[in-house]
């Protein structure tokens, strides 16, 4: 259902993530028309190649962006978390790039293009944060491609892991190793180009290493430097401004096979 004008405070922490934001656009972004619309889990509620005449700001929950093949399985190609907006590429495509859908009740915030586009054109720090989060959206497709692509099951969920623990800790939504990941076994498989019973194996393998713990939707990640390690994993694709230090070197991927990090594997 549509509320009314939601607050930004979602949206300004994801921006800082990334981005300095002065007084007089924090106070424009502040004061963006922002519309609440809740939806229930599992609902999609942006087509693939559909017009756009908005933009969604997600104000609280996970969401995902994804695309239908001909044989119906399904790519999940980025989840959301708190502040994101999935659908602003289509600000200038004019149209959507992938099906939007929540994966646990969510609650968005709508503002007509228009509106975006006249704050956009007030405001040259506005522009440039609009348009630097849009090089960010995309600097995390491209790894999320290569993780996908090009890592071997268990680097790959580690990779995952580790990235999804830096993007919760940034909003102040993990610490100490702890996060909540409310995908089911399903959707992960999605995400990461595998089948449910591929995901379950390498969970388990990671789970024998003493790299994770899972339980439910509550995720803990033990030594996040020894996972970091494995996934060849360092977090500059996020962009983030206080991006820690690597806590270890990380491993020369160019080198022989027997070289590189292995988990042993582990019967299920």
């Amino acid at each position: 259902m549509i509320g009314p004008s939601a607050g930004t405070e979602p949206l300004l922490r994801r921006l800082e993530t990334h981005s300095e934001i002065s007084l007089p656009d924090r106070m424009a972004l502040q004061a963006l028309p922002l519309q609440a619309k809740s939806l229930p889990p599992g609902r999609c509620f942006a087509w693939d190649g559909e017009p756009s005449h908005s933009v969604t700001v997600l104000l609280s929950g996970w969401a995902c962006t994804y695309k239908m093949l001909g044989d119906g399985s399904r790519q999940v190609l980025a989840y959301h978390l708190p502040g994101d907006l999935p659908d602003l590429h289509a600000a200038d495509l004019g149209q959507l790039d992938g099906c939007i859908s929540t994966l646990t009740a969510c609650t968005f915030g709508v503002l007509p293009l228009e509106e975006l586009r006249a704050v956009a054109a007030g405001s040259p720090g506005i522009d440039r944060l609009l348009r630097r989060e849009l090089q960010v959206q995309a600097s995390l497709s491209r790894a999320w491609l290569a993780n996908v692509g090009q890592r071997p099951g268990p680097r790959r969920a580690a990779h995952f892991l580790c990235e999804t623990y830096e993007r919760l800790a940034a909003l102040d939504m993990a610490r100490d190793g702890r996060m909540r990941v409310p995908v089911s076994q399903g959707e992960l498989a999605d995400a990461l180009g595998m089948t449910g019973v591929h995901v379950n194996r390498v969970i388990q393998e990671l789970r024998g290493q003493g790299l994770v713990e899972w339980r439910r939707q509550e995720v803990v990640l033990p030594d996040r430097a020894a996972l970091a390690l494995l996934a060849g994993y360092d977090g500059s694709h996020l962009h983030l401004r206080t991006a820690p230090p690597p806590q270890r070197p990380l491993p020369d991927f160019d080198a022989d096979e027997e070289k590189r990090p292995h988990l042993r594997l582990v019967a299920v």
